[in-house]
């Protein structure tokens, strides 16, 4: 796994540097970028660090960024910098969901501890991301039928009913249970059902519908 990164999202060409130069000087990798569009662009699904996001940039804006980035679930702690803040574009940005504020210019100190502090909770979170991306990406791989199988038996339906809502027999959903448990590397139903609930993960009907046995 990657060490924890600062990714700096800001359009202006000096303070990138100068934020680079401070974050670098307490032995912290740096990543930066010049706008919105450029650091989703680039976005690893399994960095971990933190984001220090300009809000007022041409293009997307760092409150249009937060709105379209932080309900994603790969998702970084983000520390909103600002030389227009006032109170109603803070209490926007800490609803959207930024991890804090700070107004420009700040102190190096202040910022520093706001950013290991972000590195603090990234580092909490990490477990379940990871959790949560290995188990989206398992259930990419599920057949449409086995989508369907999953998706009754979250329910709490037996084989013979499950079987029967899908027209297929108990013995053909019994296969494809033991194939979703298998690719997602979970022991059991209710298990897997659990995972699912904690990472939002909800399991949805697949693209098939008819009576084969698929």
């Amino acid at each position: 796994m990657t060490s924890p990164t600062v990714f700096v999202v800001d359009d202006e060409s000096a303070v990138r540097e100068s934020l680079r130069w401070l974050i670098e000087a307490v032995s912290l990798p740096v990543r930066t970028f010049e706008s919105a569009e450029s650091f989703l662009a680039s976005l690893d699904p399994r960095a971990h660090g933190v984001v220090l996001l300009d809000i007022r940039m041409p293009g997307m804006s760092g409150l249009e960024l937060l709105e379209r980035y932080v309900p994603h679930p790969v998702a970084l702690p983000v520390v909103v910098l600002t030389a227009h803040a006032d109170v109603e574009m803070a209490v926007q940005a800490m609803r959207s969901g930024a991890f804090d504020m700070l107004e420009k210019p700040f102190k190096s100190d202040v910022l520093v501890d706001r950013v290991r502090r972000a590195l603090a909770i990234d580092a909490a979170r990490l477990p379940d991301r990871i959790e949560a991306l290995d188990l989206r990406a398992a259930l990419e791989t599920l057949t449409p039928r086995e989508r369907d199988v999953l998706f009754e038996l979250q329910t709490g339906q037996t084989n013979k009913e499950v079987g029967a809502t899908l027209d297929i027999s108990p013995r053909t959903v019994e296969i494809h249970r033991a194939r979703i448990l298998q690719k997602t590397a979970t022991d059991s139903v209710t298990e897997l059902v659990r995972r699912l609930v904690r990472h939002g993960l909800a399991p949805t009907r697949g693209a098939s519908n008819g009576g084969t046995a698929g």
